[in-house]
């Protein structure tokens, strides 16, 4: 059995950041070896080396000393080929050569990667004597809408780090904007800090409007009812609304973002009839995004949508009558041309 040594693996590069930085904390000797763009072999069996070479390597310069190989993005992974056989062949061996060391106190070793097959050779030998950290355990199994919840209650516990607190669905508002990505909600809770000021710690629903971008990845299930509401497809916003019936706070999360879909539509509607350019609350690629779907509006349909929208979401909030059927009443009453 191996000792001080580590392989934490998650998809949230943030996440695992948080997660290794727990393992080696305030090392002074914190060696990191990046893979990130080591895309060819060469490149791959390189970095496997400098990892084995500092594996081995005793603390010298520093009383402790960690190694900290990250974005191991060519570890065994379900779906295409993620290495050569002669990679293959040497990771395999290090994973053997890892199980198998007894570090120090005063050294660690941390591997970190994106995804890892359970059931290839090198996951099977690293478990023999790593310590493993699988922080994506199980999210395969997870619906879309458990996943977005997930992501809800870590936006709500990293708003409590840094002082700040959510309304009541304010968070399922900002999670519907940012996505699910870590890093991307924590710095956009730092721009909510500083809109809010010291004075002001809780963050309401229109804080969120007002300040909030998407996030890295935000293209999520719960866009595909945005773009069909854009097209004017009632059937496959629908569709794609049946995904989350039923879980907790989706209703708050759908009605900020439907209304988000039609405030944005109706501004780069107005845009288009004033031969205007790209709105200055608009990112150019948001609305070149817009632009084709919002010539399938008139200006007075939008705002009026949005207007009935704004007012559910409301009601949502306070918890009023059955939320999703009325939700996709307004978004076919919307969509449903006159």
């Amino acid at each position: 059995m191996g000792a001080n040594v580590y392989a934490v693996i998650g998809s949230d590069d943030y996440i695992v950041d948080v997660a290794v930085r727990k393992i080696v904390g305030d090392c002074a000797g914190l060696e990191t070896i990046d893979s990130r763009t080591s895309t060819a072999a060469e490149a791959q069996l390189s970095d496997i080396g400098r990892a084995d070479s500092s594996l081995m390597e005793a603390p010298f310069l520093y009383p402790e000393k960690a190694t900290w190989w990250r974005n191991v993005h060519f570890l065994p992974s379900a779906g295409k080929k993620q290495c050569s056989e002669e990679v293959k062949e040497s990771l395999e061996r290090f994973a053997a050569k890892l199980a198998a060391t007894n570090l120090p106190d005063n050294q660690k070793f941390v591997l970190s990667g994106p995804s890892l097959l359970p059931t290839s050779i090198f996951a099977k030998t690293l478990k023999q004597g790593v310590q493993m950290v699988e922080l994506d355990a199980g999210r395969g199994k997870r619906s879309a809408a458990a996943l977005s919840r997930e992501a809800v209650v870590r936006a709500v516990d990293y708003a409590e780090e840094m002082g700040l607190k959510f309304a009541h669905g304010a968070a399922d508002a900002f999670v519907a904007v940012t996505g699910p990505d870590a890093r991307s909600q924590v710095n956009e809770l730092g721009k909510l800090d500083l809109y809010l000021g010291p004075a002001r710690r809780e963050i309401s629903l229109s804080d969120v409007q007002a300040v909030t971008s998407p996030g890295a990845g935000a293209e999520s299930a719960i866009w595909s009812v945005t773009d069909a509401i854009a097209r004017r497809d009632v059937a496959a916003a629908m569709e794609a609304m049946r995904e989350f019936e039923g879980e907790s706070g989706f209703a708050v999360m759908m009605a900020s973002t439907v209304e988000r879909c039609f405030r944005q539509l109706a501004v780069v509607k107005d845009a288009q009839m004033r031969d205007a350019g790209c709105p200055p609350s608009l990112s150019p690629w948001q609305f070149d995004k817009l632009c084709a779907a919002a010539r399938r509006w008139s200006l007075q349909e939008l705002r009026r949508a949005r207007h009935r929208m704004a007012a559910l979401r409301e009601d949502v909030v306070s918890g009023a009558g059955d939320a999703v059927s009325r939700i996709g009443i307004e978004i076919a009453r919307a969509c449903t041309r006159r």
